[in-house]
């Protein structure tokens, strides 16, 4: 008799039922750290940090003492190869002789060019008014090398001591007054003299910013030389070296034989168009045969003219 098979039905579970599938359908829920665990990881930073630094400070220490090294190494190099002062080389933009650049530094026979004072010499040549600066290195083995940047004149005048002895003293265009050493007379002739401007106290120093003074004089003398040859005085009664301000003028006397002229110039319009309507003035003069007197160019686009005869049109 044949076995009748019994019918156990089919499962009504969903997907997969074996094991390792169960095993990856499972989620695990993110577990929340413990203090012990945080305080850990912040000792672990921490500490590498601290690492860090202390490796930054070694590097850092080692590289100042090799340097250190390499500094005395060269700081003995130097005096090995240093020798007694030998020669000195001087440089300069100006006229100062060497002889009397010479006659100023005083180094002991036998005096090592390592042990030269450079810094007392530049001082003592900056103590000159005619120098503006003054730089001193050491070339070894023995030799001193000085470079100087002078200042150079636009004007010349005489000043006055307590004891009534007049001196000649020569201008710059930044207003410093200087003895004239080693300037060449022939020069220094050709420099129109100052008359500077009194300050409220009466005295004529500090002079003030030159710089619009050595334009006008420097713009006559390159474009009309002839003109700048009857320069004779530039007077400062109305200048204090702002030529912004209302009334900045440069006032400046010629004189040939008995004739004396004032030009007035003003210090903030363009000098050769000033220097332009001069020229014309002279030669209106020229052909009426009567001398100028006065011109004044501190009005623009006009000019106000004396001439003689009393006269004061140019038509």
């Amino acid at each position: 008799m044949k076995r009748q098979r019994r019918d156990w039905g089919v499962s009504s579970a969903r997907g997969q039922q074996s094991w390792h599938a169960l095993r990856e359908q499972t989620h695990k829920t993110p577990g929340v750290k413990s203090l012990t665990v945080k305080r850990r990881q912040i000792f672990l930073y921490l500490k590498g940090a601290l690492l860090g630094i202390v490796g930054i400070v070694i590097i850092g220490s080692g590289a100042l003492w090799v340097g250190s090294q390499l500094q005395e190494d060269r700081s003995k190099g130097a005096l090995a190869d240093s020798k007694p002062l030998a020669s000195i080389r001087y440089k300069t933009n100006g006229v100062l002789s060497h002889a009397r650049l010479g006659s100023m530094i005083s180094v002991s026979t036998g005096t090592r060019l390592i042990d030269v004072d450079i810094h007392a010499i530049k001082r003592d040549l900056e103590s000159i008014g005619q120098v503006k600066q003054a730089t001193v290195e050491r070339d070894l083995p023995d030799t001193l090398r000085i470079q100087l940047q002078e200042h150079k004149p636009i004007l010349r005048m005489v000043i006055e001591n307590a004891a009534g002895e007049k001196k000649l003293r020569m201008v710059s265009r930044t207003g410093e007054v200087f003895e004239a050493l080693d300037q060449p007379p022939d020069f220094v002739r050709t420099l129109p003299y100052l008359g500077p401007f009194q300050h409220n106290d009466g005295s004529y120093f500090p002079l003030g910013d030159m710089e619009q003074v050595a334009n006008l004089l420097n713009t006559c003398e390159v474009n009309y030389p002839n003109e700048f040859q009857k320069w004779n005085v530039v007077l400062l009664t109305r200048y204090r070296g702002q030529p912004g301000l209302p009334g900045e003028v440069i006032e400046v006397r010629t004189k040939e034989g008995d004739s004396v002229e004032r030009l007035i110039f003003s210090a903030s319009f363009d000098f050769e168009k000033q220097l332009d309507r001069l020229r014309y003035i002279r030669e209106v003069s020229s052909a009426m045969g009567d001398p100028l007197v006065r011109a004044d160019f501190s009005m623009n686009n006009k000019a106000v003219v004396e001439f003689k005869s009393g006269r004061n049109k140019l038509l």
